[in-house]
């Protein structure tokens, strides 16, 4: 209705431009007709592959929008699902599809992609052989030259990816060299976790020429250009975004990969209410949605139209409390908070069951994670003698919550009231989202608040280093400080026996835990709903839902 009232009006303005002349008039509507059955064969109708199956749009609807498509740039979920599916990474994860059509993307297998590769038995040379026939969707070569000036884009510190490099010690470009069709990368040191990050999404190859077109002195890479604009080498272009409302990822006509290809294309809805999300679903108006409250999800895995999908994941959620403020200073109060909190009660009045109690600093699915932290049940007459040890038998704090965000604000009560039979008395604050983010880095305005982790690397010291590590000012959100854990987790980071770095990580999961730097809440699943009809359906190590295999 909208187009057609946008031709109607564009028509009538023509007519009374050129009113003197009929001919003109006739002869540019024929020629927008023409342009528009021309578009509507390109977007509106569905294409069909090699062996004439056809292939149909699949509409999803999600909550955020696109806010930056630069691929080393950190952005919303929507924006990194777009630059998913628009560009291919240099090397990938193998996949296996289970007995409901399910694909799941194993960390522990990583596969050649625009590249193959190796890594030298001492994990301090990294080789990357690119794929000949590999193309940019402008029909340009991937090359050598071009993997290497991306490796050396996303080592600039303005850009997210510089962090996820300089981790396994790759920090400046003189550490990457061409030699023919490779690219050598030297590392500082070795580390397992190489070989899990070659894989992530923000190791995509960019255009040298087309970014060297848009810099400018004061943007060198182009970052500003690539925020609203894509050249990419991955199965899809950007084909229409209107901001706010709804974007269209149409096949590329130049994609190099064409059999990864399984739709016709994807319209994204951007809706962030989500009873209006949970509506379009039921009525069939779209054909995926993400980000349902876990209630609505419940819900729908009673409708036989809809299949709720409910993934296992290492997505860990926690209650900060403020290390370094008393009278969370002390581990013995923050061990009576741990035991206060029943997080089954949690997960089924909250959660609705889509999630696991967090017992371990390393989550269940991740290697070398062990339990050390019992979660069977509150333990009331404990945590009461641990605040008596401590000289605090009862005391007042605040918690703050995200307002946007209501799975947290449920949680908050629930909280509140298990730290009542201790004898805290808990005050909820709720905040805007940049109050809650301004206040979280600014020191000690918040007490305890609530946060979730996750990592796109499935690694045990990854997980750890960000989380605990006391350099890390902005992502140890407890201000937690142990030297030894901080020296553990770093020996642990490049150490290769695969034994050895197991005990490491044995021993610092337990240190963690005695400690309680933070409170054990829950591990939440990755839950995407579903019409029935559609196929394809996956599940990533980064939890962003890849488009390209959804099928109906």
């Amino acid at each position: 209705m909208k187009n057609g009232l946008e031709e109607e009006f564009f028509m009538k303005r023509l007519f009374s431009r050129f009113k003197g002349n009929l001919l003109i008039v006739v002869m540019i509507a024929a020629l927008l007709v023409a342009c528009s059955n021309n578009a509507n064969s390109n977007n509106g109708k569905n294409s069909a592959d090699e062996s004439g199956n056809k292939k149909e749009v699949v509409r999803v609807t999600m909550d955020s929008d696109i806010d930056n498509l630069d691929p080393f740039a950190f952005k919303s979920d929507a924006a990194q699902m777009v630059v998913d599916a628009t560009y291919e990474t240099l090397v990938d994860v193998e996949t296996t599809t289970n007995s409901d059509g399910t694909i799941i993307a194993n960390t522990e297998k990583v596969i050649p992609n625009l590249a193959e590769y190796t890594i030298s038995e001492d994990g301090k040379v990294v080789s990357l052989k690119v794929k000949s026939g590999a193309t940019f969707t402008n029909g340009d070569p991937v090359t050598a030259e071009t993997v290497a000036f991306s490796i050396k884009r996303g080592l600039d510190p303005q850009f997210y990816s510089a962090l996820l490099w300089n981790i396994i010690s790759l920090t400046d470009a003189k550490q990457v060299k061409v030699a023919g069709d490779s690219v050598e990368i030297t590392l500082k040191e070795g580390t397992p976790m190489t070989e899990k990050v070659l894989p992530l999404a923000l190791n995509v190859v960019m255009n040298p020429e087309v970014t060297e077109k848009n810099a400018t002195s004061d943007d060198p890479f182009a970052a500003g250009w690539y925020k609203k604009n894509i050249l990419g080498t991955g199965p899809y272009e950007l084909s229409k975004w209107t901001q706010g409302v709804e974007y269209r990822l149409s096949p590329a006509a130049k994609y190099w990969n064409k059999e990864k290809l399984k739709n016709d294309g994807v319209l994204v809805k951007v809706v962030p209410d989500a009873k209006q999300r949970l509506a379009l679903l039921k009525q069939k108006a779209v054909d995926v949605a993400i980000g349902l409250p876990p209630k609505n999800l419940a819900e729908l895995k009673e409708d036989a139209n809809i299949k709720v999908y409910d993934f296992p994941s290492t997505n860990t959620n926690y209650l900060v409390m403020n290390n370094q403020t008393k009278p969370f200073n002390d581990p013995k109060v923050r061990q009576a908070v741990n035991l206060a909190i029943d997080s089954n009660n949690l997960i089924k009045n909250v959660l609705y069951g889509f999630a696991q109690p967090l017992t371990s600093p390393v989550p269940e699915g991740m290697p070398t994670h062990i339990d050390v932290i019992e979660k069977e049940a509150a333990d009331i007459e404990k945590a009461k003698e641990l605040l008596k040890k401590a000289g605090v038998e009862g005391f007042e704090t605040d918690l703050y919550v995200n307002s946007s965000r209501t799975e947290d604000q449920q949680v908050a009560v629930w909280i509140k009231d298990s730290l009542a039979k201790i004898g805290v008395e808990v005050n909820i604050n709720q905040v805007s989202d940049a109050a809650y983010r301004e206040n979280q880095q600014s020191g000690n305005k918040m007490p305890m608040f609530i946060e979730y982790w996750f990592s796109w690397v499935n690694d045990p010291f990854f997980q750890m280093f960000w989380m605990f590590n006391s350099s890390n000012a902005f992502t140890n959100m407890a201000k937690y400080k142990n030297p030894e854990v901080d020296a553990l987790i770093k020996q642990g980071m490049h150490e290769l026996d695969e034994s050895k770095r197991e005990a490491i990580s044995h021993k610092i999961q337990q240190m963690i835990a005695e400690d309680a730097p933070i409170a054990f809440l829950y591990q939440r699943n990755y839950v995407v709903a579903a019409n029935k009809d559609i196929k394809g359906m996956n599940r990533w190590p980064d939890q962003h839902l890849r488009f390209h295999t959804l099928y109906k």
